[in-house]
């Protein structure tokens, strides 16, 4: 992420009252969900070696409608029901999912043939499609 990039997310971030931790190092933005977005403007720290993240689902109670993190991160709302929202661009997109509590349910990569779970019952799968 460029440094424009960056601030544009930061104050998108303070129009909605998110709390956000900035540091030299990293920032991080905590959302009503009770998890935080990592924005890294670091290069040296993101390596990039072929494979990123092409996809997340994640499942969370929808009191406050997901599609706000599409918002903040300039990503177009591509699915929209009462239990599914999805947003995202030509790169990459995150689906959300209505559910009692927050959890990561899957992150889809974009090489390799790898099919997982990790100890907490997220899924680590690289033969990701675009109808999610």
């Amino acid at each position: 992420m460029n440094e424009v990039e960056y601030e544009r997310i930061i104050e998108k971030a303070k129009g909605l009252d998110l709390n956000i931790n900035e540091s030299e190092r990293r920032t991080f933005l905590s959302t009503p969900w009770k998890f935080r977005i990592e924005l890294q403007r670091r290069k040296d720290v993101v390596h990039h070696q072929g494979t990123h993240i092409m996809a997340m689902d994640i499942g969370l109670p929808f009191q406050e409608n997901p599609k706000v993190i599409g918002d903040l991160l300039d990503l177009d709302l591509v699915v929209e029901s009462d239990s599914h929202i999805r947003v995202g661009n030509h790169e990459w997109s995150l689906n959300f999912y209505e559910e009692d509590s927050t959890r990561l349910c899957s992150v889809h990569f974009s090489q390799d043939t790898m099919h997982s779970v990790d100890p907490v019952g997220t899924e680590l799968i690289t033969a990701w499609n675009d109808e999610g």
